[in-house]
């Protein structure tokens, strides 16, 4: 039964030639939309979730923020020896690393510079994996020493008033009113958003020598890895407790990389929601062009329908007749429209340098909608040829 009606409504397919090609061009274009959209915002998804991972789920961060209205307490946060201290005090993890954001002019060759400058110490490389192209990190030897290390992007971009040679060890860098030399140039690294800096925008000193350009080289930011990952909230904790009780009048905040994937998460599920809601217009356009082909269809076939009546086929039989048809309609445009998805999909991947995958909904979501659009939108002529008066259709014909 049902391998004759499909076989009908083929046949029938056929015979209506170009208009059920436009029909089948609609959904195509529809479906790959919103595939296109939904598998996009998965590729994007994973990217993010994958550099996560790659720069490590065992990281913490925790930040000091000043109360509102906590009256004239000191503005002052953390110093070395305060952080030491918290440190030692608490185990399972790797030490805790400061990190001083400094706001300062940075002056090479004559020209200005709108880079980050960072007061840390040699821990840092290993908290943040950062790796050498030449030269040595800062040290706690260093002390107050005038040495700078520079990520890999700090003054590689030329402009026409300022023309530059690569920087170099022991090249000399103007930091506010201070020569700082460069002992250290870092291999590029991803930005990691834990750590609130581009490394490879940045240029580090040590946390004496930042007293030298800043005004309040106090500390405010600290990072650090857990040895155990399932104890990364419980060490967090402690060291917040432990920071508030130094500095009652700030609010310590614990970020861990949890957190930020919850983030993606939800900012990855809203945008896909949105993209598939854009194609999705295109689909219901597509499936509209189903419709308008359908009824055409019922009004130029009323004898064929009225004949069917008078031989004694069934209402639904006619009614299911029409639906095969819009049904078969959509589906070949769902299956073409998956493909021209994936292909959209891949060629974004491969201009915006985003790793391509299939997402596991896609192939689910193309037959699915496609199903839904053909059934949906072919009801009404359905039920309208199943209507039809036989003896009324046979007379108008």
């Amino acid at each position: 039964m049902i391998t004759q009606l499909f076989y009908e409504a083929y046949i029938n397919l056929v015979a209506s030639g170009h208009r059920a090609i436009l029909a089948i061009i609609g959904i195509t274009i529809g479906t790959a939309s919103v595939i296109a959209m939904v598998n996009i915002g998965e590729m994007v998804e994973y990217k993010s979730l994958k550099k996560m991972n790659e720069l490590g789920p065992d990281l913490l961060s925790i930040s000091l923020l000043r109360q509102l209205g906590s009256g004239n307490a000191s503005n002052e946060g953390l110093d070395n020896d305060k952080i030491k201290s918290i440190s030692d005090n608490i185990n399972g993890h790797r030490g805790l690393v400061p990190i001083i954001n400094i706001a300062n002019t940075v002056e090479w060759h004559g020209c200005l510079h709108p880079h980050q400058i960072v007061g840390t110490t040699r821990a840092m490389m290993e908290i943040a994996k950062l790796e050498l192209y030449n030269g040595r990190f800062i040290s706690k030897l260093d002390g107050y020493e005038p040495f700078v290390v520079v990520g890999s992007a700090v003054f590689s971009k030329t402009s026409s008033d300022c023309l530059r040679s690569p920087i170099k060890i022991d090249d000399t860098i103007q930091i506010g009113s201070s020569l700082f030399t460069v002992i250290g140039i870092l291999q590029p690294k991803p930005e990691n958003y834990m750590l609130s800096v581009n490394t490879n925008e940045s240029l580090f000193i040590s946390v004496d020598a930042a007293k030298r350009i800043s005004s309040n080289p106090s500390i405010y930011k600290v990072v650090t890895r857990v040895n155990n990952i399932e104890q990364l909230n419980i060490i967090g904790d402690m060291v917040a407790s432990a920071i508030r009780k130094i500095l009652p009048s700030f609010t310590v905040q614990v970020m861990t990389p949890n957190q930020i994937i919850e983030a993606i998460h939800q900012q990855s599920h809203s945008f896909t929601i949105l993209l598939g809601a854009i194609g999705g217009i295109s689909l219901i356009v597509g499936g509209i062009g189903i419709m308008n082909i359908m009824m055409v269809s019922v009004v130029e076939r009323r004898r064929e329908i009225g004949l069917r009546l008078a031989i004694g086929a069934r209402r639904r039989d006619i009614a299911w007749l029409f639906l095969m048809e819009a049904i078969i309609l959509s589906m070949a445009g769902g299956v073409a429209g998956f493909g021209l998805g994936m292909v959209v999909s891949f060629i974004f991947g491969r201009i915006s340098d985003i790793e391509f995958i299939v997402s596991g909904i896609s192939i689910p979501l193309g037959l699915f909608v496609s199903l839904v659009v053909g059934i949906f939108f072919g009801y009404y002529p359905a039920s309208r040829a199943a209507r039809l008066d036989p003896v009324q259709a046979l007379h108008n014909e």
